[in-house]
């Protein structure tokens, strides 16, 4: 009985961890800040955030806008490019 308690706790303890752990945060070539790279959706600067300023397709500064600088994939700062000189950097 005691050995299944401390499982559980180490088990809960290592799981705290990773919740903790930050998501990479993505910055384009010229320092403008693209959001992070994560995949929960409510969380305010994520990518996958459909209705937020990094996530959304209709956002200046979102990876998601395929008519702006760093979502085109005609553009030389987007990450969707496939000819890509330069891409975000994660931090």
């Amino acid at each position: 009985m005691n050995q299944l308690i401390l499982i559980t706790v180490l088990i809960s303890i290592s799981t705290k961890s990773l919740v903790l752990a930050n998501p990479p945060v993505l910055v384009a070539e010229e320092g403008t800040f693209l959001g992070v790279d994560s995949a929960n959706p409510f969380d305010l600067n994520s990518t996958s955030n459909p209705f937020g300023l990094y996530g959304s397709e209709y956002s200046a500064t979102s990876i998601n806008n395929p008519y702006n600088l760093y979502g085109s994939e005609y553009s030389t700062e987007s990450a969707t490019n496939p000819y890509l000189v330069s891409e975000p950097l994660e931090k």
